[in-house]
């Protein structure tokens, strides 16, 4: 189906004829929420019929999934429920209903804020559980309830590219950092980490506990998440960028080169984040058309950097202090060859279950480490006994150490395992030794 629509978005009017008619049949179901919500809301972006839309996401009382602030996600599939929040993004732009966007913003904070572990991932077991699926994968449970949550089929691909769509959707309309910090998060310790770096397959769910491993869908597979790693993987210049008025947003760093046609700028990233810490940015081309007094670029800063310095042409650039995500606005009369510098100070920190503050999950700046190695990992002390036992090997961010209780872990970025056996989350247990 999206095939027949990026057909017609490319100019082939033929698409539509093909399009239609299970477009129209989705609109009879009108208890099939996703359906409708998938095919209505594309036709509706193609063809601007409300039609398609309008009555093809409420329930059957006229509610709207996220319009109001309860938490309705318990029990639902997870994937058949994000594609109608994307339904109601390309409404909102669409339409400029404000509905729409309300509903979005709603659901992204619920799902967020009550649903998602510690790398933006979401999606497991059922809180009633009526199917062999259900017992151990592809729904939201209870809000907040997420530590014996972790079978080995959590956090499923389809639903962590499709909280991506709404989050930079969400970023679009607001240029709220959160909504940056999120996808930053998101991006590599979720997205870069289903697909393997030594073969190109990729991986349906992304489990969190301990031990798990990552299973490799064969080649000759081609399940819904197949789809959804393919099209995240051909879409990873995506989202780096963005734009209104006179200002620049850099939202990610990621080796790039931007021509910002509407100023005249052409900007050059460079850099191995997130495996250093340096990122640098030069002005390769500046037309004269470039309203360059009234620009602004906008640097992010994620919620985790401890510190951060930047210069323009080696003079450091002064921040007011914040806390959380935030931004570093540049605005000067910008010249060919104008050299920007962006450099991060890491540290360790750790995030924990919102209803188990025993369970948690170790970071290094933006990386979500795994421990290498099989066994279930119990650990001993206080979260900042855990820290204080945190050593990085060299200087690429790629090996860590935990010395607890004098054990020593070997642990590694989450989006460099491969066949190894590994663990996420730890159990911090001071009482009994687990085996």
């Amino acid at each position: 189906m999206y095939g027949f629509i990026d057909g017609y978005d490319f100019g082939e009017m033929e698409a539509m004829k093909y399009y239609a008619p299970p477009a129209s049949w989705s609109e009879q179901k009108k208890k099939d929420h996703a359906h409708n919500a998938i095919f209505g809301g594309e036709w509706y972006g193609a063809e601007k019929k409300d039609g398609y839309f309008t009555k093809l996401i409420k329930d059957e009382d006229g509610n709207i999934i996220g319009e109001n602030t309860l938490d309705v996600l318990s029990g639902l599939h997870a994937n058949t429920h994000i594609v109608i929040v994307n339904g109601f993004a390309e409404a909102y732009e669409q339409t400029m209903d404000e509905e729409y966007k309300t509903a979005t913003a709603n659901f992204w904070q619920m799902l967020m804020d009550s649903h998602a572990y510690a790398n933006g991932s979401s999606s497991g077991p059922r809180p009633n559980r009526t199917t062999p699926t259900s017992q151990t994968a592809e729904h939201w449970g209870q809000p907040g309830q997420l530590s014996a949550t972790l079978t080995g089929e959590i956090a499923e691909s389809c639903v962590s590219h499709n909280t991506q769509k709404i989050t930079s959707a969400l970023f679009a309309w607001t240029a709220d950092a959160k909504y940056a910090d999120a996808y930053m998060n998101t991006f590599y310790n979720s997205v870069m980490a289903l697909q393997s770096g030594a073969t190109g397959r990729c991986t349906y769910h992304l489990p969190l506990g301990s031990p798990r491993r990552k299973h490799w869908l064969a080649e000759e597979d081609f399940r819904c998440c197949n789809g959804s790693s393919v099209e995240a993987f051909a879409a990873l210049n995506s989202n780096i960028y963005f734009h209104r008025d006179n200002g620049l947003w850099v939202n990610a760093y990621v080796p790039s080169t931007v021509y910002w046609a509407e100023q005249g700028l052409t900007l050059k990233q460079s850099g191995e984040f997130p495996f250093d810490k340096k990122v640098v940015f030069e002005v390769v081309n500046a037309s004269p058309t470039f309203n360059s007094q009234l620009s602004t670029l906008n640097f992010f800063i994620p919620s985790w950097a401890r510190s951060v310095e930047v210069s323009v042409n080696g003079e450091p650039v002064k921040r007011p202090k914040t806390k959380g995500a935030d931004y570093v606005s540049v605005q000067r009369d910008w010249q060919r060859g104008d050299r920007v510098e962006v450099e991060f100070a890491y540290d360790f920190h750790l995030k924990t279950m919102p209803d188990d503050e025993n369970v948690l999950a170790i970071f290094y700046g933006p990386l979500l480490l795994a421990f290498d190695g099989g066994g279930e990992i119990v650990l001993k002390g206080t979260e900042e006994d855990i820290l204080k036992g945190l050593v990085g090997e060299g200087d690429d961010c790629k090996v860590f150490y935990l010395n607890n209780a004098g054990r020593k872990f070997r642990l590694m970025p989450l989006m460099l395992i491969e066949a190894e056996e590994y663990s996420v989350y730890a159990t911090i247990n001071n009482i009994f030794f687990m085996e």
